[in-house]
């Protein structure tokens, strides 16, 4: 049995929010960045991306920086933009493909991952302060 790999850091742009994110955006510096990464903002091209790795490989999406707030001022703009990235049917279509996850490969993860080896233990203690002792 192969083992699941979940990548928890990856970030996305619906399209529909994308599209009207073009529109509305104050810096438009970052969109021009953002064009040149079509795996943020395509999901055909993101799903082509996720077969290169293989069925054990999972992404846990969520919606690229900036906040939505600071996209643009109006607050009609933000709710709209809210809307649309909570709305969109690109991100159902993402979590869809999740249904296939299981609680074997939950636990074969677990076991794989979160072993002894890969332990970091770190242990905090108060130092007393000796510099006023005896006085």
């Amino acid at each position: 049995m192969s083992h699941l790999k979940i990548d928890v850091f990856n970030h996305i742009f619906p399209k529909p929010f994308f599209d009207r994110l073009q529109a509305t955006i104050v810096n438009r510096g970052a969109i021009k960045r953002w064009l040149n990464i079509p795996f943020l903002h395509d999901v055909d091209v993101r799903f082509r991306m996720l077969e290169e790795f293989g069925p054990d490989y999972r992404q846990i999406l969520s919606l690229s920086a900036p906040p939505i707030e600071a996209i643009n001022p109006d607050p009609q703009i933000t709710r709209d933009l809210a809307r649309l990235a909570n709305d969109s049917q690109a991100v159902n279509r993402v979590y869809a493909s999740y249904d296939r996850l299981t609680a074997e490969h939950v636990r074969a993860a677990a076991r794989k991952y979160f072993v002894r080896s890969g332990r970091t233990v770190v242990t905090l203690a108060h130092k007393p302060d000796t510099a006023g002792a005896g006085r």
